[in-house]
């Protein structure tokens, strides 16, 4: 009897242990928006997100900036409170746009030109796009 009473016991704890709620990390889709706001660099709004393709997993970053005054020195910032925020090992890809205004006159900063400046191939899109393991490694160095 004492040892279906232990058993039971066992169970009920190690049942319990499961659904204890562990604290996480903030999530990339807060964290990296709330870190681009702050970091004093003019946007007035930003989102981030991820999204897969097949089985692969891409960091989504868009904002918006109070003007199209955006340096390379500026890309640079913003790729490394991506890497810093996104609490993830691997991913795919990063792609983040930018705008000024865009539901108004929809002006769209080349971050892709930028980007070149930083080192990373463009493909003529207005979009910064690179993989993620050069990012990083790009933000490390």
């Amino acid at each position: 009897m004492s040892v279906a009473i232990a058993a039971a016991a066992v169970l009920t704890v190690g049942l319990s242990a499961c659904s204890m709620r562990i604290p996480t990390q903030e999530s990339l889709e807060t964290a990296i928006p709330k870190a681009l706001l702050a970091a004093d660099l003019g946007i007035t709004s930003a989102e981030a997100d991820t999204s897969t393709d097949g089985f692969a997993v891409n960091i989504d970053a868009s904002m918006e900036f109070e003007t199209d005054d955006v340096t390379a020195d500026d890309l640079r910032t913003i790729l490394t409170i991506v890497v810093e925020n996104a609490n993830m090992t691997k991913a795919s890809d990063v792609r983040i746009t930018a705008a000024v205004d865009p539901f108004t006159n929809g002006v769209y900063i080349d971050l892709g030109s930028l980007g070149e400046e930083l080192g990373f191939p463009t493909d003529g899109d207005e979009t910064f796009s690179a993989d993620w393991d050069d990012v990083v490694a790009f933000v490390n160095a």
